[in-house]
């Protein structure tokens, strides 16, 4: 009866705390570095635009007089 009711209270916090396990706090933590790597990644392209955009620009106009 005891190991009836241990099983039972295990299920029953794995299904009310699912994400206090050990391998869910690393798969939060690899989210985050990839939020804060995306939000950045927006943020420098933002600043940058008119420099990629110049640079393209001038690498296209190279081509063209390419054979």
């Amino acid at each position: 009866m005891q190991q009836w009711l241990l099983k039972m209270r295990t299920l029953g916090r794995r299904f009310l705390f699912p994400f206090e396990t050990p391998g869910g706090q690393g798969m939060v933590e690899y989210v985050l570095i990839a939020a804060i790597l995306a939000v950045g990644t927006l943020v420098a392209m933002t600043f940058l635009k008119e420099e990629v955009s110049a640079l393209f620009t001038k690498i296209a106009n190279t081509l063209k007089g390419v054979p």
